[in-house]
């Protein structure tokens, strides 16, 4: 079984995310955050395949989050849901594998996360 981690201050962008995921793969499960804080406990608790992370979260500072996380799970695979962040470069140099924009369709999101789990 996979496990996904969700991560975005807007229930409906996670849940719709959530949905298309569980429809496209079986045996998957999903856990949602609301914010950095949230993360940090649910990665220490959890072993994630993949984690997708909206970087414009409220009290959340996207690039020391990361950091973190890749200090801390430097294999983890990460997908960044945002709109035209100027800090793109920044995140891929950290180890970040892709990015989702928050514009995009159904199918452009499960392809990107499929090819994200296939490397």
């Amino acid at each position: 079984m996979q496990r996904f981690l969700i991560a975005g201050d807007h229930y409906i962008v996670r849940s719709g995310i959530s949905l298309l995921i569980k429809e496209a793969i079986l045996n998957v499960e999903i856990d949602e955050c609301r914010d950095g804080y949230c993360i940090q406990h649910k990665l220490n608790a959890y072993n994630y395949d993949l984690a997708i992370i909206d970087v414009s979260m409220p009290s959340t500072d996207p690039v020391n989050l990361l950091r973190k996380i890749f200090d801390r799970w430097p294999h983890l695979k990460i997908l960044i849901l945002a709109c035209k962040d100027t800090f793109i470069t920044k995140y891929q140099q950290m180890g970040v594998r892709g990015f989702i924009d928050k514009g995009a369709e159904g199918s452009d999101i499960l392809q990107t996360i499929m090819a994200i789990l296939n490397t």
